[in-house]
């Protein structure tokens, strides 16, 4: 049996490899390194506020947790992003949305990253968020990974829903794992408003370093 947990539970740093915890004290410290990010020039995009910029360590984290099933990674991410959350000074009974995963990758992994993610920081933060996923990718959208700006955007045309009985009560704060080019959190940022949401902030782990700029 313990042969068994020890296959299926890692016992190494997702960031770089040193045996032991899930991420070690210094990988660990990559998803603190709290900034804002600058404002794009993107149509409905407010500041984005990043953990971290998108290289090793944190890359390889991300791509452990999201393509290699590394669950144990879930509470780490959580507990930075709901950190990154307290610093944003959000208005009181702000509602956590995650950016919608496609319906392909959901199935591939077993689940929804983000949505595992928010309900992560709903339990660390408690009563002081609410969680809400009114967002919805059609099957029809592309895979985004390569994609321009503007490419994303016109992926996303007719393809990001809306479901109007999870529309959330409150400010929103829009949570990603990754922002890019920021044209699918723009995005997703535009679908909300445009039902009525107001979406005071984008809560993302990494960004590429010049992605925003």
């Amino acid at each position: 049996m313990r042969q068994l947990i020890d296959f299926l539970i890692p016992h190494f740093c997702a960031g770089c490899g040193t045996p032991g915890a899930a991420l070690c004290t210094l990988c660990a410290e990559q998803f603190h390194a709290y900034r804002r990010v600058h404002r794009s020039a993107l149509r409905g995009l407010p500041t984005v506020s990043a953990l971290a910029e998108y290289s090793d360590p944190v890359r390889r984290v991300l791509l452990q947790f999201k393509e290699y099933g590394r669950r144990d990674l879930r509470g780490h991410l959580a507990e930075a992003l709901a950190d990154g959350f307290r610093r944003l000074n959000a208005p009181p009974g702000s509602v956590l949305v995650p950016v919608p995963s496609h319906p392909a990758a959901v199935r591939m992994r077993g689940g929804a990253h983000m949505s595992a993610l928010v309900s992560g920081m709903k339990r660390v933060l408690g009563a002081a968020v609410r969680t809400a996923e009114p967002l919805r990718l059609s099957w029809a959208a592309a895979d985004s990974v390569g994609l321009t700006a503007a490419q994303r955007s016109a992926n996303l045309e007719g393809r990001l829903f809306v479901r109007a009985r999870r529309l959330p009560s409150g400010p929103v704060v829009l949570v990603d794992d990754l922002v890019t080019t920021g044209a699918t959190a723009a995005a997703c940022c535009r679908a909300l408003v445009a039902a009525g949401v107001e979406v005071v902030a984008v809560l993302t782990i990494a960004e590429v370093g010049k992605g925003l700029r």
